[in-house]
This record gives structure tokens, sequence and C-alpha cells, in this order.
């Protein structure tokens, strides 16, 4: 409680100040307390002891949850890639990036320490794996400015990024997957998610052998961002989805064709920020011991009790009336 705040009781020779006591309020009042104490705290103090009223506090507000939007992508080929220009990003907007890697089962490298630019990225390593001489590497970061580049991946034939705002810049990825295979389809694989309530978004990734223009097909509910090459003809491709509230199951799609495959699942985890809580007077409820039982104090008249809220006294108050008085 503010020291600019006091709750006072009227009495047969005035008004009285009343001290709070209890886990979420602090001994003492303004103008030094009284026998008459108020009790803050979710539940009524137990044992009563001399507790006369009893402030249940507001509930908490619920957190603040954005959502999650893609800010960028871009993509890169060649044989030996050198730093690459990353999407558009922003102080804290989340980066992930996946490398192919053909004719070999060993995944690109990510870059060991910083990746260079301005300023420099740390990649943090994220789901990979390799077969039938086709593998892929992932990493994520959480850009801490603009400007930015990949550092190089070695040994890798593609590379492709995707820059995702909103995304909590501690939690980052919750769930990833991954999963392999050698036919005519994709298969994206299944994901358990760590939340469900609408504010993760998933991203898929796929790379093949063999180039074919349907790698641009997305999952049903899904959205394609962006192939690599780009056009006819694609080895690489990122998918996205907003608003996930089920866990994901295996997605198919059908791509003419035979070719070793692999794909990459991840659930990118919102940012949430708590707002701070609401004061006493906004929704917190007066209980008074009426002798058997806790009633509420209700504004305007209820429980054998009136309750004013202002930074005046109310106007011919009664005994036992509760005024709050705030600042003006």
């Amino acid at each position: 409680m503010s020291d600019q705040r006091a709750v006072r009781i009227r009495t047969s020779t005035g008004w009285r100040d009343l001290a709070y006591q209890g886990p979420q309020g602090a001994q003492g009042a303004p103008g030094g307390g009284s026998a008459e104490q108020i009790w803050v705290g979710t539940n009524p103090p137990n044992p009563r002891d001399n507790f006369l009223l009893w402030l249940e506090p507001p509930p908490p507000p619920s957190p603040v949850i954005p959502t999650i939007t893609v800010a960028g992508s871009s993509s890169n080929a060649g044989a030996a890639l050198s730093p690459t220009t990353l999407p558009s990003a922003q102080a804290g907007d989340l980066v992930i990036l996946v490398a192919r890697r053909a004719g070999n089962n060993t995944p690109p490298t990510k870059p060991n320490t910083t990746g260079g630019g301005s300023p420099n990225l740390t990649w943090e390593q994220g789901p990979n794996g390799g077969a039938d001489s086709l593998s892929i590497q992932s990493g994520h970061v959480v850009a801490n400015g603009s400007n930015l580049t990949s550092g190089t991946w070695t040994n890798a034939n593609h590379t492709a990024a995707i820059t995702l705002r909103a995304a909590d810049a501690t939690l980052a990825l919750g769930a990833t997957s991954q999963g392999n295979g050698n036919a005519a389809d994709v298969t994206y694989p299944a994901l358990s998610l760590q939340k469900t309530d609408g504010s993760s978004m998933g991203v898929r990734v796929a790379i093949r052998t063999t180039a074919a223009t349907a790698m641009a097909d997305p999952p049903p509910g899904w959205n394609n961002r962006l192939v690599q090459p780009a056009g006819a003809g694609a080895l690489l491709t990122v998918h996205y989805r907003a608003g996930l509230t089920t866990d994901l199951t295996a997605d198919t799609v059908a791509i003419s064709g035979s070719s070793a495959w692999r794909a990459l699942s991840f659930e990118v985890i919102a940012t949430s920020t708590a707002p701070p809580p609401p004061p006493l007077t906004e929704g917190g409820i007066f209980h008074f011991w009426n002798g058997a039982a806790w009633e509420q104090v209700i504004a305007g008249g209820g429980g054998g009790a009136n309750m004013s809220v202002g930074p005046a006294q109310p106007n011919n108050p009664g005994i036992g009336d509760l005024w709050f008085e705030t600042t003006a």
C-alpha cells in the first residue's frame, strides 16, 4: 500500500486510521495504526485473531502475449557459402537458419563462435541429421541489432533464413523434431507442443536430393515462405503457421519422383509480458467480520456499512463506514 493512501473507519470520535497486516500488506498506516487492523491477502486470516476487516486483492492481470509475425526471409546457394546477409531484423527478433548439404551424411557445420556482421552472432544449434547422402543443419539466434550476416556454414550448398518478431528472447524455440526418408513424398514430422494456447508459431523445413517444383506446396493449413532455388526445381523450402492450439501431426506432401529428403519442425514460443498488478482500490474486495462470518462490504452500501473511495472524506458518514482515502 502506498503511504499516500489510507483506509479509515468512522468511529464515535471521528475517522480512525486502520493498519495493514498480511502476506500482501505491510504493518502500519499513515498517521499511525490502531487496534483495528486490515488483513490483506487472497484468503482470510487464519486464525482470525483481532482482525475486523479483510481486504482481498484483485486477481493478477493476465499476461500480454503478442502475435508472432514473419518479419523477413532470405536464401542463398553456392558450393562454398560466404557470409550471407540475413533477412531484415531488429533487436530481439528470432532468426532461424537451415543449411542443406548434398552428397554427404554429415550435416553442414555452423559457425563455431561468432557469425560476423554488425554486430556478431553466436548461433545455437538446432535439430540436424543426415542419411542417403543428404544432410541438414539448423541454428537459431536472437538478433541484437540489424545488418546481420550469417557467418560461413561450412559444406552447405543452400541456406535459408526466416526472421520472426515477438518470439520469446529467452525461450526462443519450444519443441523441435526431425524426420527423413527416401521416397516420392516428404513427411513433415509430428511435434508435441510446449504451449497450446494459440500463441506459438510453427516453422517447417524440407530439403531433397532431387529438385521438384512441388517442394513449394505447404502442408494443409500452412503457408509457404520461400523455396531455394526460386521457381521450378526447388531443393529447400520453408513453411510457417501461426496460432498453434494442438500438437502437430505428421503431414505428407506428395512430390513426384523418388528422392532422399530431410524435414524439420519447430515450435516458436511467443514472448509474454505480465502487466503490473492493479492498485488494491481497483478491484480489491473489502470484507468485515460480523461476529460469525466474513461479509463483503459493497461501495454504496451493503454488508451493514458504506465504503467511499476518493481524496475527500464522505459526507454524513455513519459509524462503521469505510473511507479509502486516495491522492487527489
